[in-house]
């Protein structure tokens, strides 16, 4: 490989910076960025509501996929929650979009909406017989209705109750400005710009040959693997575990099956560091090093804005946007281990050779 490669790098690795950077300062901020908030007052007097529900109406002025969250009765204890809730999404057509019922509300759902005028209309049931009714219309049909009210234990309904239960919604325009598409666009952006120029960097104009490993190291990365393996499924299981008991944190499933994943790598590049057989017989330790710093260093960066900007834990569910935290950690163990490594073999060097003089 000649030393044009190198330069071919370096201008691909600038370029990405580029366009990086301008992510940072153009966004496509079109579309609709709608939000409501109100208390309401609801009595529950013997297993009767005092209130119909309510309607609140919002315009969508864009086409395009919107990110609605939805929570109610957040803070307050589920015994002290004398009814149901129940939310349906219809447009002005009177096409059902979404629905959803329960005492507390946590929604975090994605939804195609066309130009024109939409309604969130807002039911408070006390008893199965008027969920299975609005379950019919509204939810699953007929033939789901009397099963999905089994799930809810109505007979839990405190039945004289007086709360004030607060309703927070936002809609939110997906797309180049959505702070997930653009946080993971950023992300695969910048981390493609600094291994290229780390590659343009190390090339020099001399030959990239193909890794190569010799018979120990294979057996070695075969144990590694194993043990990665094993690690994912004692994970799971763990969760599984937890999650039966009820005593597993409130978060994304995302953020559960990514962080078992890397849980499952980090065993695996650590085992095969430490017993030499992670580096092929011709690769640079050094050049891996900065590769992880600098995943490490644009993931925490990523994770700090989220944390910032109140997108990690959002009405006390742990989002996606942690897994950037949970990667920067992984890159650093995996940084951190290498040094230790390279540490531990410099130190064994010197007393060999102490010994043989």
């Amino acid at each position: 490989m000649k030393k044009k490669f190198g330069i071919t790098m370096l201008i691909l690795g600038v370029i990405l910076l580029c366009i990086s950077a301008a992510m940072l300062f153009l966004r496509d901020k079109s579309g609709t960025n709608w939000s409501s908030q109100w208390c309401r007052n609801v009595y529950v007097d013997n297993g009767v509501v005092d209130k119909d529900g309510g309607v609140t109406e919002f315009t969508i002025e864009k086409a395009g996929t919107y990110n609605l969250e939805l929570t109610w009765a957040e803070g307050i204890k589920e015994d002290m929650i004398g009814c149901i809730t129940a939310c349906v999404l219809t447009d002005e057509r009177g096409k059902i979009l979404f629905g959803y019922a329960a005492k507390k509300g946590i929604v975090d759902t994605d939804l195609k909406l066309e130009e024109g005028e939409y309604f969130l209309t807002f039911t408070y049931l006390t008893n199965k017989e008027d969920y299975v009714e609005f379950a019919k219309r509204f939810l699953c049909g007929y033939d789901a209705a009397e099963d999905w009210a089994e799930d809810l234990d109505f007979e839990t309904l405190a039945k004289n109750s007086a709360i004030g239960m607060s309703f927070n919604m936002s809609m939110n325009r997906r797309g180049f400005s959505g702070n997930y598409m653009y946080g993971v666009v950023f992300t695969v952006l910048i981390s493609a710009a600094l291994v290229v120029l780390i590659i343009a960097l190390c090339t020099e104009g001399r030959r990239l040959e193909s890794p190569r490993y010799d018979e120990r190291q294979e057996l070695e990365r075969g144990r590694g693997f194993k043990y990665g393996f094993f690690t994912l499924i004692i994970y799971f299981a763990f969760a599984l575990c937890l999650d039966a008991g009820g005593v597993l944190p409130e978060m994304d499933n995302a953020v559960l099956y990514t962080a078992g994943i890397m849980v499952g790598i980090m065993v695996y590049v650590v085992y095969c560091i430490w017993h030499e057989s992670y580096f092929a017989l011709n690769e640079k330790k050094n050049v891996v090093m900065i590769t992880f710093a600098g995943i490490a260093i644009v993931n925490l960066i990523l994770g700090i804005n989220s944390i910032a900007s109140g997108e990690m834990v959002k009405n006390g569910v742990l989002t996606f946007h942690a897994t950037n935290i949970l990667c920067a950690a992984m890159f650093v163990v995996l940084f951190a281990t290498v040094f230790l490594k390279k540490i531990s073999d410099s130190l064994k060097r010197r007393s060999a050779e102490d010994e043989e003089e």
